[in-house]
């Protein structure tokens, strides 16, 4: 877990420093809660409910190894962003974002670990919901 930790907070975009105002959630940010599900065919979709957006995707190892890690690109501003959609594709990084780890190819049988994380308007990450899953097979 505390791989996980550091994964996440390398992962998330920058805050605006010094801001003396709350952090928000931005956009349509998943709440602490969410369930991830990950089909069972190959590639590995992973789909999550309820219908909200996450800032960062990390998979691992059932051992805590990093295997991928998706995450938004922040505004122009550097303001984080969170905006990927459920129904992401193991490896394959969607518009307006960037993988911080390549994906690295999945052994069918493998126990792994899917985790869901949120980026609030001062850069701070939080998990919002994560499963373990065997890899699907081709």
């Amino acid at each position: 877990m505390v791989q996980l930790a550091r994964l996440a907070l390398f992962g998330s975009s920058i805050g605006i420093l010094g801001c003396s105002e709350p952090a928000t959630l931005i956009g349509n940010a998943c709440k602490p809660g969410v369930t991830p599900t990950v089909s069972q065919s190959a590639p590995a979709e992973f789909q999550w409910t309820p219908a909200c957006d996450v800032g960062t995707v990390v998979v691992t190892s059932e051992a805590g190894h990093p295997m991928w890690q998706v995450s938004s690109d922040p505004q122009a501003d550097f303001t984080p962003t969170n905006a990927i959609h459920s129904g992401l594709v193991y490896g394959v990084a969607p518009p307006k974002t960037h993988a911080f780890i390549d994906a690295t190819a999945l052994v069918p049988g493998q126990v792994y670990r899917v985790a869901l994380i949120v980026t609030d308007s001062h850069g701070n990450a939080t998990g919002v919901g994560n499963t373990t899953f065997s890899a699907p097979t081709e």
